[in-house]
């Protein structure tokens, strides 16, 4: 195997291969999220490689934290907005092939995301607000992103229905793709 001088994933590389992943929503607020989970697999070393083999691990996380989103999208209904863009059969096939057996990965970036905003509580507050930029086209102003945010946090603001679904979602975080309702095998 070749070793590699360069030990941390090119970040530009990085946003090339997030940007043919992550085009849910037309103005792009799902690669604000990409982002700031990326930085969690930075702070975790999850970026970190030594020999090929270890880089394309590292590739395969950013593939993993795509579908995370993706399926978060599915478990809180965000996916019924008619501005998500789904993907098509030929990703999703490409996605479970290239992603199957490597399913710890999941709990390794749970735990990545777990350690950067604190608690999953924070992590769901994180999706929810982009999920929601989203599915209404809208970039909010960065107060009312805040107050959301805390208040999602500090539970003041009543979860609904999908929000319920969304925030345990994020708690039992099911690290088989067996249990993914947006690539079922």
């Amino acid at each position: 195997m070749q070793i590699n001088s360069n030990r941390f994933f090119n970040e530009l590389e990085a946003e090339r291969l997030a940007q043919t992943l992550f085009t849910f929503w037309p103005k792009g607020t799902d690669m604000r999220w990409f982002y700031l989970a990326y930085q969690a697999l930075e702070k975790s070393g999850l970026t970190y490689f030594e020999n090929d083999l270890e880089e394309m691990m590292v590739r395969e996380r950013i593939v993993w934290l795509s579908v995370y989103y993706y399926e978060f999208c599915y478990q809180t209904a965000f996916h019924e907005s008619p501005f998500f863009q789904p993907w098509n059969f030929r990703v999703i096939n490409e996605v479970k092939r290239d992603l199957q057996k490597r399913e710890t990965e999941v709990y390794k970036i749970h735990e990545a995301l777990n350690k950067y905003w604190g608690n999953e509580r924070r992590i769901f507050a994180e999706l929810w607000i982009n999920c929601e930029e989203g599915a209404q086209n809208i970039v909010k102003r960065l107060e009312d992103s805040t107050y959301w945010h805390d208040g999602i946090v500090s539970e003041h603001i009543i979860l609904n229905f999908n929000m319920e679904k969304g925030l345990e979602w994020v708690i039992r975080q099911e690290c088989s793709l067996e249990y993914y309702k947006s690539i079922r095998y």
